[in-house]
């Protein structure tokens, strides 16, 4: 399996000579991508009638909930994937209960044909000849409008014939960032996909029509008047976060479900999930949470996503310390991890009793690590101070498209009469800031640890406490989101902690030297949406 891992990439090239030698075999005759689709699709007995109301999708008249799932084959090019291993990708998916799959390319028809015989349906992107709109494409210019369109309509009119097609998509991630939201008029931006989506809607009245936005970008529902079927990509306190809180989802997914009655359309989920980066023992458990809030509240849900991609974060030979690479519920060799066993419980439930009757257990909050070896602690900073005082261990404010404050204040405290007050302000999913405190006494060398208490504020950005030495090296270890309000004691183990940032030292392999750390940060990021947190922190002490 090791061997496999590494050579995923030779694996791929091997895999697309192959491909290449099959499909001259057949002729070139139109099985790809382009052409006009060969007629292996006339095995098939009819076209599925796919039809929806306010609130759920109907295949031939039965409620169809979407037990789904990111799938992009090997390396991220599912066009090129060997048919043979689709094939055992395929057994994968049939033992996860999965009915749907979102592709994020036109895909060949053979490997559609695959599909529809093991009774998996696609929501297929638009994306043929790169007409797939997003931070690149100008939304002021009537030539590219019209590009996008032939293009999107020679997809549409290829493949509209092929009953494994459930559902078309426009595009991902949208708004596409603060730079097209600042570029862009809302009103702009509608005008241009409308006609996008009407065009392709006259070509194909039959199939509804999704997108992927993402929430808290500044146009959660952009589209929504043109659209059939509303999408979103929701990560609500999952990125960068070793702690989960069900409640910040429910909340999360309650907005979206909002959306829907406000526009009387069906909501689904297309994208969410937990990226192994941050340790696989919590994403089999935040997976089983996040379709639990799923079934309740929309019309189905695309995890994401099946397998980790090594093409994302640079040598696509190795697997590379990048959060984009471990999104997978299995490996890149196809060994299954916690997400794959939770998801395969949560869709059973759902296949065999419904989404509304399925019994799933969420994972209701994780615990924050706490060393066990930990056997007392020693106060080191409470912040009982003046204003005066506090400027002076203000060693600086760092910010991106955000504001932050530090001050002390006695609003909320774990102890004594005060405690730090932390104020940031996102501007947008772009932001972060932190604040550089300085300690006054030096961590012992004993030291197992330092912590302290963070009173949250209840919003869904992201918190991370760091330490920074003499050389300006900077040591971390897991961030929180600030979801569930109240108190939490947050735990830095010294033997967890790395190195994010080299200052002046120039050895990347040095270890932590206790003595030398001289500053705090409290490092603030936007996660689900660009919110303002007030918080608190306290206490702060040494553990031995």
């Amino acid at each position: 399996m090791e061997k496999m891992v590494k050579k995923q990439g030779n694996f791929l090239k091997s895999g697309i000579v192959l491909f290449i030698i099959f499909l001259v075999i057949q002729g070139l005759c139109g099985c790809a991508t382009k052409g006009p689709a060969k007629e292996l699709i006339s095995k098939h007995k009819r076209m599925p009638r796919i039809t929806w109301d306010a609130e759920t999708l109907y295949i031939d008249e039965q409620p169809y909930f979407i037990r789904g799932i990111n799938y992009c084959g090997l390396d991220n090019d599912l066009r090129n994937t060997p048919l043979e291993q689709v094939e055992k990708d395929i057994q994968l998916l049939k033992d996860l209960s999965v009915n749907t799959i979102r592709v994020f390319a036109d895909v060949p028809h053979e490997t559609l044909d695959l599909f529809y015989k093991n009774n998996i349906f696609v929501i297929m992107e638009i994306n043929n000849g790169g007409a797939y709109a997003g931070s690149w494409t100008d939304f002021s210019s009537q030539e590219e409008l019209h590009r996008y369109i032939d293009e999107a309509l020679d997809q549409v009119k290829r493949d509209k014939k092929h009953p494994a097609i459930i559902m078309w998509c426009l595009w991902n991630d949208g708004p596409f960032g603060p730079e097209t939201v600042n570029k862009y008029s809302r009103e702009d931006m509608e005008k241009w996909l409308g006609a996008l989506a009407a065009a392709v809607k006259a070509e194909d009245p039959e199939r509804p029509i999704t997108c992927a936005n993402m929430p808290g970008c500044y146009y959660d529902d952009l589209g929504a008047e043109f659209l059939d079927v509303l999408g979103f990509n929701n990560y609500a306190g999952l990125h960068g976060a070793s702690e989960y809180t069900h409640s910040v989802t429910e909340r999360a997914f309650d907005k979206l479900a909002e959306f829907g009655k406000k526009h009387k359309k069906p909501i689904i989920i297309t994208e969410s999930g937990y990226s192994t980066i941050m340790g696989e023992e919590l994403q089999g458990k935040v997976i089983r949470s996040l379709v639990d809030a799923a079934r309740r509240r929309t019309a189905g849900i695309c995890i994401f996503q099946f397998a980790d991609q090594w093409a994302k974060g640079g040598d696509p030979e190795v697997q590379n310390d990048h959060i984009e690479e471990y999104w997978g519920i299995i490996k890149a060799d196809r060994i299954p991890k916690s997400g794959y066993y939770a998801l395969k419980e949560a869709y059973k439930q759902i296949k065999e009793n419904g989404p509304k009757n399925a019994c799933i257990e969420p994972y209701i909050a994780a615990k924050l690590p706490i060393p066990s070896s930990i056997k007392g602690h020693v106060v080191i900073e409470d912040f009982e101070i003046d204003k005066i005082k506090m400027k002076e261990k203000i060693q600086g404010i760092y910010t991106g498209e955000a504001a932050i404050k530090a001050s002390v204040s006695g609003k909320a405290v774990w102890t004594g009469e005060k405690a730090l007050r932390l104020q940031y302000k996102a501007k947008s999913l772009l932001s972060w800031g932190c604040a550089v405190i300085k300690l006054d006494k030096p961590i012992p060398e004993k030291a197992k640890g330092i912590a302290m208490w963070v009173y949250r504020d209840g919003s869904l950005n992201g918190f991370q406490v760091q330490l920074e030495d003499e050389d300006k090296d900077i040591w971390q270890d897991y961030s929180i989101q600030l979801g569930e309000p109240g108190w939490i004691y947050y735990v830095l183990d010294f033997k967890q902690l790395k190195r994010s940032f080299y200052g002046s030292s120039e050895k990347s392999n040095r270890k932590l030297d206790k003595g030398t750390i001289e500053n705090i940060i409290f490092l603030f990021k936007t996660v689900a949406s660009p919110k303002a947190s007030e918080i608190y922190v306290d206490s702060i002490e040494c553990l031995y």
